[in-house]
């Protein structure tokens, strides 16, 4: 899902029923090749909770990134906020 013109969320399920989350340079750019992706678990557990899907944590869910790091030529790379949103009640699907 896109959350800017040049950051995508993903959201991958495993066959236990674990989910992951997590904020990237878009594949719509040859940096997302070489970027790391950062932890973006607050707008899952939100739409979870506002859907009514019941959920547990099994283990420490880490920060949600405030930065990923736009990689360029000569091992430079530049920062770039990630939004953090506050999501609504209203339905998403």
């Amino acid at each position: 899902m896109p959350l800017t013109n040049l950051l995508e969320w993903h959201i991958r399920g495993f066959a236990d029923g674990a989910l992951d989350s997590e904020v990237e340079i878009s594949r719509d750019w040859l940096q997302h090749l070489a970027a790391k992706p950062g932890p973006y678990y607050s707008p899952l557990l939100a739409i979870l909770k506002n859907h009514g899907i019941p959920y547990s944590v099994e283990r420490m869910i880490p920060s949600d990134a405030f930065y990923i790091h736009l990689p360029e030529f000569f091992g430079r790379t530049i920062p770039v906020r990630v939004p953090q949103t506050s999501w609504p009640s209203a339905p998403y699907f």
